[in-house]
């Protein structure tokens, strides 16, 4: 078993930094590059939640809350089924 594969599992946001790290190309354990551009969305963005784990976390729940809200509002105006 390779030492990544043994490290525990982290929060959303852990594993989300993660993941976008390995796709830059980063090494495991390095530093994560940071964009030249300080104008780049993309970037601002990453470098943001890579900062601030939380504020993806957050981000989630919302979506989440906003999907059972939608949810319940379809099930509201839908007709309701004899049973």
């Amino acid at each position: 078993m390779s030492e990544r594969e043994s490290e525990p599992v982290g929060s959303l946001a852990q594993e989300a930094a993660r993941l976008l790290h390995a796709l830059s190309g980063g090494e495991p354990g390095a530093e994560p590059a940071r964009c030249p551009h300080a104008w780049c969305p993309m970037c601002r963005l990453v470098e943001h939640v890579q900062d601030n784990p939380e504020v993806l976390e957050q981000a989630t729940q919302a979506a989440a809350d906003a999907v059972r809200a939608v949810r319940t509002l379809l099930d509201q105006l839908a007709p309701k089924e004899e049973r």
